[in-house]
């Protein structure tokens, strides 16, 4: 994915995260297909939560040298934060909120800049560029599971 592939994403996602959130009520964001699967409501959270951890991460590999990252949990932290509980019609504006700082930053990098390297607890050795498509590539497969949701529910298309 060119830098400019993974900038379009990254920048889309917002968009097109509150068009499939749209019109879903309250128990269609709540309502998994099973009792073990993710609802709409949690993938939404998990995505707006990532978007701030990811944020995090690149300031970190703008302003330090190699900083070590830690991996995260999704499923803990849909425990911990109580993902169900929350406000569906908040989401898409807090998801574009942490997002937009990741793209201010993104878009004021030079080439130098974008080959910064953190180390994850997991994936070890990353440059801002390999971070940011990873991300893209978060984007686009949550986005396709909130669609098959919507699917698997019965309801139309966003």
């Amino acid at each position: 994915m060119t830098r400019e592939e993974i900038i379009a994403v990254l920048s889309s996602t917002g968009a097109a995260l509150a068009r499939v959130l749209a019109g879903l009520s309250e128990d269609d964001l709540r309502w998994r297909p099973d009792p073990l699967a993710w609802s709409a409501k949690e993938v939404a959270c998990h995505m707006r939560d990532f978007a701030e951890i990811f944020s995090a991460r690149l300031e970190r590999m703008v302003a330090e040298e190699e900083p070590y990252v830690l991996d995260h949990d999704p499923d803990g932290l849909a425990q911990v934060r109580w993902y169900q509980g929350q406000q569906g019609g908040t989401l898409p504006a807090e998801f574009c909120r942490h997002r937009e700082r990741t793209l201010v930053l993104l878009r004021a990098l030079d080439s130098a800049g974008w080959q910064r390297v953190g180390v994850h607890q997991v994936a070890g050795r990353l440059t801002i560029e390999q971070m940011t498509a990873a991300m893209a590539r978060h984007d686009l497969q949550h986005l396709e599971d909130l669609r098959a949701l919507r699917r698997a529910r019965g309801l139309p298309p966003a």
